[in-house]
């Protein structure tokens, strides 16, 4: 278009220079774009893999440069008291380690690797409970990485882990768009009045932020420039000292829980189930609820079907197996007494979910607004709220008087969505003015 040249030409054959040349012949026959943009993608991702293996690291030496050092020190950081706990499951005997506790010995020392900690594994001589302890961290991969983006929208990190660019979440996580102190006053004076409210009706109000998916594994994103304290981390410490509002940002959570087993899927933005356990007991912790440790119920590896970067980026599916799931069976014995609507999500989920639990844990109703993070917390929470409805926050009409007759209110945001948070909550303030 105004160039006084020929189109271009397909290349003849591959060479280092095949998708500069490839992405020329697209620009130029648009009809074919599609096409040709996800033929980029398969030929850019398995040159990506041969340039980490063999050409970066050379050139990393000559450089002097290196990675940023982020994601280390995690089996550092931990201690026994935090959220995490031990999970393996096994055959328990009908024997007293209830009362005496369990004689522990090890089993197995298992090696860290730069996808998975190192760890000791202890069983119960008694009654084979198994445990997981003295974990060392994993390896770290702190060459130079330069940014590689799939069809302008995937990150193609270290060992393959995808990351997704869109909403400015590069900003996140490099830290780029902290909130001025007038910002922070503005979001501040409208969390305090969805509080005010929340207070005057009774009910008990907790805002919770998802931390992006890059926050959690920053050891396999590219070699940037990082800031800190980064936006949620300064915010979230700006809301307790200026005010007694409940927030929550738990990234700390979602990271010692890599200890054990990832907390977050390698080819998807959410987290998985092992991830979304974590969440909602911190989200108890926060409520002053009564909360189960990890360890108390075992954890099934399964078949993971939650690869939507691989689409978002054109990728070719065949090159991005190596995942998997981890679901918890969670209160096994426990049952509902009444339901209304589906929350899967792979298969789908509507935007409005309802339940009664025959046997719950808590004799509360629950009003949560959230989005697509929401949906993998629900398996728990709906055995354990007497009541429960749960929405996606643009569609919060729908549970209007649910909101309106809850004990609880929670709202939630994944981090890159957080500044629709902040819009619901003028709505949410209507609807509790509307009661008596």
């Amino acid at each position: 278009m105004g160039e006084n040249r020929y189109l271009a030409e397909m290349p003849a054959g591959f060479s280092a220079e095949y998708p500069a040349e490839l992405e020329a012949y697209y620009n130029d026959h648009a009809p074919f774009r599609n096409l040709l943009i996800h033929q980029k993608s398969v030929v850019d991702s398995g040159m990506e893999g041969f340039y980490r293996k063999s050409v970066q690291p050379v050139l990393a030496k000559l450089s002097g440069k290196s990675g940023n050092g982020e994601g280390t020190g995690v089996a550092e950081r931990y201690q026994e008291e935090t959220t995490v706990a031990a999970v393996t499951e096994t055959e328990t005997e009908e024997v007293s380690c209830e009362v005496a506790g369990h004689d522990y010995e090890a089993i197995e020392v298992v090696d860290p690797t730069y996808l998975a900690y190192g760890h000791t594994l202890y069983e119960c001589k008694r009654c084979g409970f198994r445990h997981m302890g003295d974990f060392t961290d994993k390896l770290i991969d702190d060459t130079y990485l330069p940014e590689n983006i799939s069809n302008n929208q995937v990150i193609i990190g270290r060992y393959d882990w995808l990351f997704y660019i869109g909403d400015n979440s590069r900003s996140y996580y490099k830290g780029t768009n902290v909130y001025t102190e007038e910002e922070a006053a503005e979001k501040l004076a409208l969390l305090q009045s969805l509080q005010d409210a929340c207070d005057a009706k009774g009910k008990q109000l907790l805002y919770i932020i998802w931390p992006n998916k890059e926050q959690v594994y920053p050891e396999y994103m590219p070699t940037y420039e990082v800031t800190k304290p980064k936006r949620e981390d300064a915010f979230v410490e700006y809301v307790h000292q200026n005010s007694d509002i409940n927030m929550i940002y738990p990234i700390e959570a979602l990271t010692m829980g890599k200890l054990y087993m990832d907390t977050y899927y390698p080819y998807d933005t959410h987290w998985n189930h092992w991830g979304s356990y974590i969440g909602t007991l911190e989200m108890y912790k926060a409520l002053g609820l009564p909360t189960p440790g990890l360890e108390d119920y075992p954890v099934n590896q399964t078949e993971n079907l939650a690869r939507g970067l691989v689409g978002t980026g054109m990728l070719d599916a065949a090159a991005f197996t190596n995942d998997a799931d981890y679901v918890v069976d969670y209160r096994p014995e426990a049952g509902l007494s009444w339901s209304e609507g589906v929350h899967d999500l792979v298969n789908g989920y509507t935007e409005a979910y309802w339940s009664k639990a025959s046997d719950p844990l808590f004799d509360k109703k629950i009003a949560f607004l959230g989005d697509s993070f929401r949906v993998s917390m629900l398996p728990y929470m709906e055995k354990d709220f007497a009541e429960l409805a749960a929405v996606q926050r643009q569609n919060m009409d729908q549970i209007k008087t649910d909101i309106q007759n809850a004990d609880i209110i929670v709202l939630t945001v994944v981090e890159r969505h957080d500044g629709d948070l902040y819009e619901r909550i003028p709505t949410l303030v209507s609807y509790l003015n509307e009661t008596n």
